[in-house]
């Protein structure tokens, strides 16, 4: 007997002496369906299982990122409002000297941009969830550029590059947008100018 597997069912060849097949006849062709749809359904339920696990496991590493991403700010943040804080007090001083109140606002602007890069890590996450929103405000673009050109000048150090700013005077004084966002384009641009001359 020569067993014959098809998807019709499976077929048993009677041979005769001389190896043709005598008689042919099909069984279990409604068992062979059934089996094989129980095998389709088990499987797509395997899978189906799968991809939820899947899902459950970028969601639970989602959050995990986010929880970790709001720690380390809060972390970051608190000394750094130590320091801004400690650099007011000092500015109150009127003994301070000149060069020495200049040190200290440059101190404060610095402290500033890192509370706003903190603030950028946070916005990640609201990037990832889809809630990231732009301020829409006035800013005083002079003020913005004198604090960002004060950060690079201290980057500057003693390298042999002269940092120049020429802003037209066909720039409004006020602005409309997000002021901390331009000027953390600014700072980007200008740390990278830095970094590569």
């Amino acid at each position: 007997v020569l067993y014959e597997l098809t998807f019709e069912g499976v077929w048993l060849n009677y041979l005769s002496n001389d190896g043709s097949v005598a008689v042919t006849s099909r069984i279990f062709s409604v068992y062979l369906v059934q089996i094989l749809l129980i095998l389709l359904i088990r499987r797509q339920r395997e899978t189906q299982r799968l991809v939820e696990q899947k899902a459950r496991e970028a969601e639970a590493a989602a959050q995990a990122k986010e929880d970790f991403l709001a720690n380390m700010s809060d972390e970051m943040r608190t000394p750094m409002n130590a320091i801004t804080g400690m650099v007011e007090l000092a500015l109150r001083n009127d003994m301070l000297q000149d060069q020495d109140k200049e040190y200290l606002y440059n101190i404060r602007a610095a402290g500033e941009d890192l509370v706003s890069i903190i603030d950028d890590i946070l916005d990640i996450t609201k990037i990832d969830s889809g809630n990231l929103e732009i301020m829409e405000e006035e800013y005083e673009i002079t003020s913005l550029i004198h604090d960002a050109v004060n950060v690079i000048q201290v980057m500057l150090g003693d390298k042999q590059v002269v940092l120049m700013v020429n802003v037209s005077p066909d720039i409004p004084a006020r602005l409309k947008g997000d002021g901390i966002r331009i000027k953390q384009i600014i700072l980007n641009l200008l740390s990278n100018a830095v970094k590569y001359t």
